[in-house]
């Protein structure tokens, strides 16, 4: 009846009762895992039992894409603006008015930075020709006349009105702020552009410490003489700001600097978070890329905002200006900044805008939407607009408007459902954004970070081709519809595309056509797989992007907003 017992009881002679054997041998059995396969090492006792089934072989868990969080394409629009000079009474300036307002609503731009400076006591007037017609107003009228769709950040830019001597007492700079200076003035202009809707917000003086009273070092220390005129100035106006009822709310960002050795020197010992509510930033890569990087002709664009964001603790970042130049001979000049060619700049603004917001800026202004003189090559500020002297349009003009005309989405809040994707990044240097759209689809900005000019030689660089993959979560949900520029030339709005259907596999993206430059990539939900994205109230608009049309960016989509911009590629 128990065969296992009894031949253990034969095997050792029979002199134990099989009870007393079988005892210790279970326990061994058990201590050991059981009877030893057959053929395993060191054992060659017969299996005494069936041998069981083969175990099923688990494959090893498939590996998701991380979760990327997407930004409302909408929203990234309202963080992106550009520098005006309405107030600035040149006369070639006023003559180009309706150019330039005509300028920003191509642009799609809506919000503008501009100087204060100008209005003492008063504003002054700019006079043009418009249909056969003269017409004048002021710089605040000007200004008023973009709105609602572009809105101003106001620069209280008013302390270099001082006398040195008044410059060197901190009593007089508060005394003057405080009664009858030009700062009162400006915030009267500030309450009656509110009014109307016209105003974005104030902010602080401009780059004061390259001002008359500029840093200097002795041995290793660096002295900062400009720091206790510029903070009273600080306290002056934010005290004005303050007993203003209709300006309550508004954003008052900080003062700018044009060196960031300035950031500490100002915000050493001094409470700068209690006169603003932004820091601010001017970020200028001296011709070099905008993104940090090994390459010795990388910006230092990670440096800047952590020394900005560091002399404004726990508040949010502003950058005032952000650009390039396209002055070649501008070069070795005292104070000048090393500029790049006019296809550069259309390659490196882009970059410099999505580089800093993935830096933690909330809102770039890039500088400039014209430029401010006409003193030749050799002058900087004379190239650093997105328009040229004569109100003609520079590459960077399209580069930019197509940009924002991607990501144009307008409506009720709404916050995109988060993505998993990764990104094949064969040579180490590909970054990525990805923005949300109403409509389900999303807009990922991808671009190289490397450079494309050289700072020192003033020339071109050859970058190496390169192509990438793009692996989705859920692929089966997804038609990848992504459109090429095809013609139109390098300042077009306007172009032609064409769509590709996704294939099998990673979507391979050719970052090769021209380097360095970003590219704008649609990826459209199916119908059946799309989700309401939160916020979303009511239909979907007429016109708006569907899920069966890409719609092609023509002549007639852009510049109308809310009836489905087309999709713009950066190539």
């Amino acid at each position: 009846m128990y065969p296992v017992q009894a031949r253990f009881g034969e095997q050792h002679g029979g002199g134990l009762p099989a009870a007393v054997l079988v005892v210790p041998l279970l326990t061994l059995f058990l201590l050991v895992g059981g009877f030893a396969p057959a053929n395993a090492p060191g054992s060659d006792d017969p299996v005494l039992t069936d041998a069981p089934a083969a175990a099923t072989e688990v494959a090893p868990p498939v590996e998701r894409p991380p979760l990327q969080i997407a930004e409302s394409a909408d929203a990234s629009v309202e963080r992106i603006g550009v520098n005006t000079q309405f107030t600035d009474t040149e006369p070639t300036h006023c003559a180009l008015v309706p150019v330039l307002t005509s300028a920003l609503r191509d642009l799609r731009v809506r919000h503008v930075r501009d100087n204060a400076s100008s209005w003492d006591r008063g504003n002054t007037t700019c006079t043009w020709v418009e249909r056969g017609r003269q017409r004048s107003a002021t710089g605040a009228e000007i200004l008023e006349s973009l709105a609602p769709e572009a809105r101003t950040l106001l620069v209280v830019n008013a302390l270099s009105k001082l006398t040195q001597a008044q410059m060197l007492s901190d009593d007089m700079i508060l005394r003057r702020v405080s009664q009858d200076g030009p700062e009162n003035d400006i915030l009267d202009l500030a309450e009656q552009m509110n009014s109307v809707g016209a105003l974005e917000g104030l902010e602080h003086v401009n780059e004061f410490d390259l001002s008359l009273f500029r840093s200097f070092r002795i041995g290793s220390v660096l002295i900062h003489p400009w720091v206790r005129q510029l903070r009273a100035n600080v306290v002056g106006v934010s005290r004005l700001f303050a007993e203003r009822p209709a300006l309550a709310g508004l954003p008052l960002v900080g003062p700018s600097f044009g060196r960031d050795a300035s950031y500490e020197g100002y915000a050493k010992g001094f409470d700068t978070t209690a006169y603003q509510t932004h820091g601010n930033l001017h970020y200028y890569a001296n011709g070099f890329m905008p993104e940090k990087s090994d390459d010795y002709r990388s910006g230092r664009l990670d440096d800047a905002v952590a020394a900005a964001k560091a002399a404004s603790p726990g508040q949010g970042l502003y950058v005032t200006e952000a650009g390039y130049h396209t002055a070649p001979l501008a070069r070795g000049h005292t104070g000048e900044l090393t500029g790049v060619s006019e296809m550069v700049q259309s390659v490196y603004l882009p970059r410099m805008f999505l580089g800093l917001r993935n830096g933690g800026a909330d809102r770039v202004y890039l500088f400039q939407l014209r430029d401010r003189r006409n003193f030749g090559p050799a002058d900087q500020e004379s190239s650093f607009g997105l328009l040229r002297w004569d109100g003609s349009k520079r590459p960077a003009f399209g580069a930019v408007t197509r940009l924002i005309s991607a990501l144009d989405d307008p409506g009720p809040t709404y916050t995109p459902a988060p993505l998993r994707y990764s990104v094949d990044d064969p040579t180490g240097d590909v970054q990525s954004r990805i923005y949300g759209r109403r409509d389900g689809s999303y807009v990922m900005a991808i671009w190289r970070a490397v450079p494309v000019w050289d700072p020192l030689t003033q020339s071109p660089l050859h970058v190496r081709p390169a192509r990438v993959g793009i692996t989705l979560d859920e692929p089966e949900a997804f038609d990848a519809v992504y459109a090429r520029l095809q013609d139109g030339g390098p300042t077009a709005t306007a172009p032609k595309w064409r769509a590709a259907r996704r294939a099998a596999g990673p979507i391979q993206v050719d970052l090769s056509g021209l380097p360095g430059r970003c590219q704008l990539h649609v990826l459209r939900r199916q119908a059946a797989h799309h989700q309401q994205p939160a916020g979303r109230e009511g239909p979907r608009a007429a016109g708006a992007p569907g899920y069966a049309l890409l719609h092609r960016g023509g002549a007639d989509t852009v510049g109308r907003r809310g009836q489905g911009a087309g999709l713009h590629a950066l190539t």
